[in-house]
């Protein structure tokens, strides 16, 4: 695996004791990995995919996820969502649910 991307996730909940997990996005040889190409697809389809794998219960509890992307200058400039992300200092808060 040569274009190798990994995610540290610390969710940050009202009510729960944060959960801290990190994922890794890799792309095969012929750069067809589905999941890497769907979930970077937008950042909606990132923050979905992030809530959808966290332990706690999916609700209005949770108020802040802080990503921290570990991957090469390419896989930036290749995914416009991981570029976004950055920009926004990895910081997406929640309110009710919603992202604000």
């Amino acid at each position: 695996m040569k274009n190798k991307i990994s995610l540290e996730v610390i969710a940050t909940f009202e009510n729960h004791n944060q959960d801290i997990f990190k994922i890794n996005l890799s792309e095969n040889e012929n750069k067809k990995l589905l999941i890497v190409d769907e979930v970077l697809k937008s950042e909606n389809n990132l923050l979905n995919y992030l809530k959808d794998i966290i332990l706690y219960p999916k609700d209005s509890d949770l108020i802040k996820l802080s990503l921290c992307w570990i991957c090469s200058e390419s896989m930036i400039e290749k995914y416009n969502t991981i570029k976004e992300s950055i920009s926004n200092n990895g910081k997406y808060f929640f309110k009710d649910g919603v992202l604000i």
